[in-house]
């Protein structure tokens, strides 16, 4: 699936998984509100900013074609056109957007096909107790 091993961004339980029908193209994973956000991937921010209904979002492009999603975050700790590292804080969890708890929406694109973290980060498919 993936040609690129990707980290697992934040520690949590994924509460909802994607829904292409309500355009809902990334998994939710609960959080506590401050902890630290961390890049899945080396790669360069292409945005860094508010983004309607997701909030504080981060866009991650990487090798290979692969995009990474970062959204309602509280503290955004990059900028456009900056270069991260795998591993590196470039964020925390937040509320920020249209949301009704602290957690991270975390998307993985291959080209414009979406990526299900969960068949790639096991971490998520253990953790996963979101109702599909």
């Amino acid at each position: 699936i993936s040609k690129i091993s990707f980290l697992a961004p934040v520690d949590g339980f994924v509460t909802q998984s994607i829904d292409k029908i309500k355009n809902h193209n990334g998994i939710d994973i609960a959080s506590e509100k401050g902890e630290a956000i961390l890049a899945s991937q080396n790669g360069t921010i292409i945005f860094s900013g508010e983004n309607g209904d997701l909030g504080n979002t981060l866009i991650i492009s990487h090798s290979y074609n692969y995009f990474t999603i970062y959204s309602h975050c509280d503290s955004l700790f990059v900028q456009e056109r900056e270069k991260v590292i795998k591993g590196d804080i470039i964020a925390t969890v937040g509320e920020s957007g249209k949301t009704t708890a602290p957690h991270l929406h975390f998307e993985i694109w291959y080209n414009d096909s979406i990526i299900d973290p969960r068949n790639i980060i096991n971490k998520y498919g253990d953790l996963d107790v979101s109702t599909e």
